[in-house]
């Protein structure tokens, strides 16, 4: 396919619009490649032969994919603390994202948000290779045994695991049961 771009007087740069109409058999944890040659030129001038083939490379991100503000709690039996980061939500599926757990995720425990599309319900499992797994979803309230926990912050009756579109924000409550018992994160997570 030939496709006339325009560099304007004075730059080394142009935009060129690529248009990818199917994606479903794209995996968004790889990146892609299409080839440019550069075969003609006006105005006098020559293509310089280390530059004429170009590779111009792509990744594919969904609509959860971005920057988000993250305020919550951590439920642990020795160390419960507020949580408030920002966070990098990243694309891990068409419908699925990838997100730190509470202030966790430099230690490498990393929740897999899954949404269903027409319920805005999340499946939360651990990301493959994150620590803590397996990692368990409470719906409709904090875990009553080992050691069992009381709301301890404001935002907690609506983590519920679920998404909302209209706000951009996932509601969640999922954690690990670790040496000495449950450790909970529940977060209101917003898209700045």
């Amino acid at each position: 396919m030939a496709l006339t771009v325009t560099i304007p007087a004075g730059q080394i740069n142009a935009e060129i619009p690529i248009n990818v109409s199917n994606t479903t058999s794209l995996d968004p944890n790889k990146t892609y490649g299409i080839g440019i040659t550069i075969t003609a030129v006006d105005g006098g001038y020559t293509i310089a032969n280390n530059l004429k083939n170009l590779i111009v490379n792509f990744s594919i991100k969904n609509k959860y994919h971005g920057v988000y503000d993250a305020t919550g709690y951590v439920y642990h039996p020795a160390v419960p603390r507020a949580v408030s980061e920002v966070k990098n939500v990243l694309t891990s599926g068409a419908n699925s994202v990838d997100v730190y757990l509470g202030d966790l995720g430099t230690s490498g425990y990393i929740g897999r948000f899954t949404v269903d599309p027409v319920t805005n319900n999340l499946t939360i499992v651990a990301a493959p290779g994150a620590s803590g797994g397996p990692y368990t979803q409470f719906n409709a309230g904090l875990p009553a045994t080992l050691p069992g926990y009381t709301p301890q912050w404001g935002g907690s009756g609506l983590c519920n695991n679920t998404y909302n579109p209209a706000n951009k924000t996932f509601y969640v409550r999922y954690g690990y049961v670790g040496g000495t018992g449950w450790r909970v994160t529940e977060e209101h997570i917003t898209k700045q």
